[in-house]
């Protein structure tokens, strides 16, 4: 049994996850944001986690409705590939303004994050607020981990939805997109 890797979701999602020789690590929306990251910095360290699965909301405008794919002014529906805007851990979202927060998990042996999170990776890589590219390039420069990405929403149980792009520790390339077929969702990376 390989227990090298852990899956951190959101609780409303842990019902949905299969953890098969990973560790499954729950949050409640409503923990602290920073306590959360920090405590998952420990065990990273404490079990030698070298692959991280991050099942959180993606963020797609300010509003609690966003993580939905709806808008802040009404019930809408929004485009697909609107996000970007951060991830939802725990009660503050964190964001290319916060992302710091990521340090927690750095040099500790972590390789790969996977981040099924809807259209995280979304943005223009300029490092502006609502920037995703940025987020994710940072997380990766923080964590001296490789993340992947995608850029619409994510559905749990399927493959993944629309373009997946790969940041390396310590580069500014805002992501290289990641040739397709895609592996199923929990084989995403297996090195």
């Amino acid at each position: 049994m390989d227990k090298s890797w852990m899956i951190l979701t959101d609780a409303e999602f842990a019902a949905y996850v299969s953890p098969g020789p990973a560790d499954l690590q729950s949050f409640d929306k409503n923990s602290d944001t920073k306590t959360v990251m920090d405590w998952v910095g420990k065990q990273i360290a404490l079990k030698k986690i070298t692959k991280m699965y991050l099942i959180a909301h993606g963020i797609s405008v300010s509003n609690k409705g966003a993580s939905l794919g709806m808008s802040m002014e009404g019930n809408y529906s929004l485009p697909e590939k609107i996000g970007g805007y951060g991830i939802s851990i725990g009660d503050t979202p964190i964001g290319v303004d916060n992302d710091s927060l990521f340090k927690a998990w750095g040099r500790k042996g972590l390789k790969s994050i996977v981040m099924l999170s809807c259209g995280i990776v979304n943005g223009d890589g300029q490092g502006n607020w609502g920037d995703g590219r940025t987020l994710c390039q940072h997380i990766a420069t923080y964590t001296g981990a490789t993340v992947y990405a995608s850029d619409t929403v994510q559905c749990i149980g399927l493959d993944w939805q629309g373009d997946v792009f790969k940041f390396s520790p310590n580069m500014s390339t805002g992501g290289t997109r990641v040739a397709r077929p895609y592996p199923a969702l929990l084989q995403r990376v297996d090195n």
